[in-house]
């Protein structure tokens, strides 16, 4: 009976470890997606230098969910903060002015659809954030 049951612990342990690294690799594949569309959105907008990036019927827009669908980045629903613009269900921007210029402030969403994590963690969704290089109003293009 002994050994009975230390056959049984030894399994249970390794269920736990199984869902534990399952849990692990599903939340850094979901993180990765959510950064790389961070960089690629970010990436585009500069080249697009903001220019309609927010409207959905945009050239800017389009290659974003081109990527997205690419990728297999899709955010359950995605919240913004008061102050920035959901697009697309995809990202959120915000035009930030200074003296001499301005830049974008990009979101992105991590989504966590594992049952399991989101009991242990507590948490469902955070987001990730970076910003644009600063567009100058008196660059000698305009």
């Amino acid at each position: 009976m002994k050994d009975a049951f230390g056959g049984l612990m030894n399994l249970a342990f390794v269920v736990v470890f199984l869902v534990i690294a399952i849990g692990v690799l599903a939340l850094t594949v979901s993180y990765s997606k959510a950064y790389r569309m961070k960089n690629f959105v970010i990436a585009t907008v500069e080249q697009y230098e903001g220019i309609k990036c927010n409207n959905s019927d945009s050239a800017c827009f389009k290659r974003v969910v081109e990527k997205a669908e690419g990728i297999g980045y899709h955010p359950a629903s995605l919240t913004c903060e008061e102050g920035m613009e959901n697009v697309g269900d995809y990202y959120c921007i915000k035009q930030t002015n200074a003296k001499d210029g301005y830049y974008y402030t990009i979101k992105t969403q991590v989504d966590i659809n594992f049952p399991i994590v989101n009991k242990a963690l507590g948490i469902t969704v955070f987001q990730i954030s970076g910003d644009t290089k600063f567009f100058d109003n008196d660059a000698w293009y305009k």
